[in-house]
């Protein structure tokens, strides 16, 4: 029933002589999710997408070959019809392929509260597949989008952008998006909801984005300016071209002008008003004059010369250190601060990190009073519980920083000293920073180099897409404030944020489902639809049966979708009185899905769903399984491949072994040296082989590895196996 219903929705078009088993598999998913190279096929086989006009949303087609690999990879689509013939045409349509990089030193774990997923490959980088600004195809690339080729069972996602016109006529508009390749063609349905209201084309959000090394011309400029980011350090001449891109402020050629605790000396005021005015009359600006520096013996001295200079040549100073009282005064009379933005870390804007709800520290509220604005800012990984922007985290914590958390705390701007931070193989080695014998994969590093793709400019990351996003939540919350909406606004916040640093939500589900809660608020007070005011069905079907025995202490629980709905709340426990929220999971195809790890063996669970569409839910009842014992003794994994002692065939391979019976898990060690084998990759049991692949080995050189199968009581360890790179 379940496969039928699913297959329905996909148009897949075979040539001849190709069977279904060595067909492509094509699945669908939003935009904050990232699919490992090796990961199981999805079961989307649609997507709904919701906007603003003037906004850009993304969703992603990921494909994976059939074990006798696949090529000629390419995407197309139809564009979209809406209302009364209304287009959203190809053209506003982005595509790019999405390139792994690796992770190979992951960032701190600090074993509590925000953790790093580890090690391992990650898509991040975005190869547009023609030249952004011309539309031209690409050529003299190291890297390609498209016709792409895929190792057997290798996934390849692709990015996707539907960027809104500011026109377009408001309504649902579907569509389909095909991807083609030398074994045929498969269709995915798009369905996109613009809602009646506009964008601004200037965030509310201030921000203060950096390029170095003489990067920040006016297209990687405009790249920042299209993810609704500021560029910092522009080239005056640009400045027209740039306002009218979207920018709202810009920093003064006067940047860190500080080395620990020593700061240089201003500029003379002609020197900084002459600045000034290479900016149209009453433009925000500001100097960034030092960086870091609490503590720091006559800091205050320091900053008011600094501040002093700023405020005669009608500029303001914006400095990374907390509000505090010896900064309150610039010495001119005027009861103007040292500091006019003050960038600050999560950790240090509460008294008691540990007291919820969060109270700021004493000067903040002074400050704000005064006129002063507080910026947040985010560098290495400085506190357990805040959100990081490393490559090694979970995409939500770049999407849910810029716009839920800076609008819980009041934070007005945001500040990131630069986007271009690489190593000299950006493309290959993310590990560019490094402090106190820690590596931070990713950080400062938003865009990457053009060359390597045809271009001479930069290309975005997904990192950089997921910031643009929480940008857009920034200015919902901001209009729906704006329209007297601030009762509304705090629910919101609070379901995602909560009162501090520590309990923000990390399912991406709760976060899309107060976008659309936002975006359906807007809409009506627009004019618009609104929320929708179908009547829910209760979810249905569950999956294992009620009352029966499940096959395992892993599964993916199952029921059938409810029409209407956005999203479903999963319920899980082992008292039917007493169920606490497991999962939180969007609407996407037929049925929901829910995955549960590591239950006890030999034990009954309860379990519900309840559909909901921002304005109404339906709970389903509460049906129950039964888990199987799991005193299973594990036998080694074995058969390995490539065979041990032999020469594998080349340097990137995928390593594969017989699975184990009841294992639910898989610890792959892997390198150089047999008697030392760090944790490579941590494989969920699937199917009847282990895999994990490799890419990148050193030519002539003897690799040991071997698989740890677990069920989360017992395990067992295979014997250390060879290979030889040719």
């Amino acid at each position: 029933m379940k496969l039928k219903a699913t297959m329905t929705q996909v148009l897949v078009l075979l040539p001849l002589g190709v069977s279904l088993m060595n067909a492509q598999t094509v699945w669908v998913t939003d935009s904050l999710q990232r699919v490992g190279p090796s990961a199981a096929a999805g079961a989307g086989v649609n997507i709904a997408l919701y906007a603003a006009k003037g906004e850009s949303e993304s969703f992603q087609v990921v494909v994976k070959a059939p074990s006798t690999g696949l090529s000629g990879i390419n995407l197309t689509t139809s564009g979209l019809t809406g209302p009364n013939g209304a287009t959203i045409p190809p053209a506003d349509f982005t595509f790019y392929r999405e390139f792994y990089v690796q992770v190979t030193q992951p960032s701190p774990d600090f074993g509590i509260g925000n953790r790093p997923l580890g090690a391992g490959w990650y898509p991040d980088a975005l190869i547009p597949f023609v030249n952004p600004a011309t539309g031209a195809a690409l050529s003299g690339a190291t890297y390609d989008a498209v016709p792409a080729v895929l190792a057997a069972n290798q996934n390849q996602p692709f990015w996707i952008d539907v960027n809104v016109p500011r026109g377009a006529v408001a309504g649902t508009y579907t569509g389909t998006v095909t991807v083609s390749s030398t074994l045929g063609s498969t269709a995915v349905d798009v369905s996109l909801t613009v809602w009646n209201f506009t964008l601004p084309v200037k965030p509310n959000l201030k921000s203060s984005f950096g390029y170095n090394a003489g990067w920040g011309n006016l297209q990687n400029s405009q790249l920042l300016l299209q993810h609704r980011l500021q560029p910092f350090g522009i080239n005056t001449k640009d400045i027209s071209t740039l306002i009218s891109d979207g920018m709202t402020i810009s920093g003064l050629p006067y940047f860190n002008q500080s080395s620990g605790c020593t700061i240089e000396t201003p500029p003379s005021v002609s020197t900084l008003a002459a600045a000034v005015q290479q900016y149209p009359a009453g433009f925000p600006t500001y100097v960034y004059p030092a960086d870091e520096v609490s503590g720091c013996p006559n800091l205050a001295q320091n900053l008011q010369l600094w501040a002093q200079v700023a405020h005669d040549a009608g500029t303001k100073t914006l400095v990374t250190v907390p509000p505090q009282s010896t900064l309150l005064d610039d010495g001119t009379g005027a009861g103007r601060t040292d500091v006019d933005f003050w960038a600050m870390l999560p950790k240090q804007f509460c008294t008691n990190i540990k007291v919820s709800p969060c109270v700021p520290i004493t000067d903040v509220p002074v400050v704000l009073a005064k006129g002063n604005e507080i910026w947040s800012y985010s560098e290495q990984e400085q506190d357990y519980y805040s959100p990081k922007w490393l490559l090694d985290f979970a995409p939500i914590n770049y999407r849910i920083m810029p716009g839920f958390i800076n609008q819980q705390f009041g934070f007005t701007g945001m500040l990131y000293s630069q986007v271009n931070l690489w190593s000299t193989s950006p493309w290959t080695n993310v590990q560019a920073w490094q402090a106190a014998g820690y590596t931070f994969p990713g950080d400062g590093m938003l865009v990457y180099p053009g060359q390597q793709v045809g271009l001479s400019s930069v290309v975005p990351s997904m990192r950089l897409k997921f910031i643009r996003d929480g940008i857009d939540d920034y200015d919902y919350i901001a209009m729906l404030k704006s329209q007297g909406q601030t009762a509304f606004v705090d629910t919101i916040l609070n379901s995602v944020v909560g009162p501090d640093f520590i309990n923000w939500t990390k399912s991406t589900a709760t976060l899309q489902s107060a976008r659309i809660q936002m975006g359906q608020e807007l809409d009506r007070l627009a004019g618009g639809g609104g929320a929708s005011t179908t009547t829910l069905q209760a979810p249905s079907n569950p999956w294992p049966a009620s009352g029966t025995a499940a096959p395992a202490t892993s599964l993916t629980l199952q029921c059938d979708a409810v029409s209407g709905a956005t999203q479903y709340q999963v319920y899980l426990g082992t008292s039917a009185t007493n169920l606490t929220l497991h999962a939180t999971v969007a609407a996407s195809g037929s049925v929901v899905r829910s995955a549960a790890y590591f239950l006890s063996g030999a034990t009954t669970y309860f379990w519900k769903v309840v559909a909901s569409n921002g304005s109404s839910s339906a709970s389903g009842p509460v049906w129950s399984f039964t888990t199987p014992s799991t005193t299973t003794t594990l036998q080694p994994p074995s058969n390995p491949w490539p065979a041990s002692g032999t020469t594998a065939s080349a340097t990137s391979l995928t390593l594969e072994c017989s699975s184990v019976s009841g294992a639910t898990q898989y610890h792959v060690y892997f390198g150089t040296t047999s008697s030392s084998l760090p944790l490579y990759t941590t494989v969920t049991a699937f199917g009847s082989i282990v895999k994990a692949p490799v890419y990148n080995l050193k030519t002539v050189t003897t690799y040991y590895w071997k698989v740890v199968a677990t069920n989360g009581t017992t395990s067992a360890t295979s014997p250390v196996w060879s290979f030889k790179t040719p």
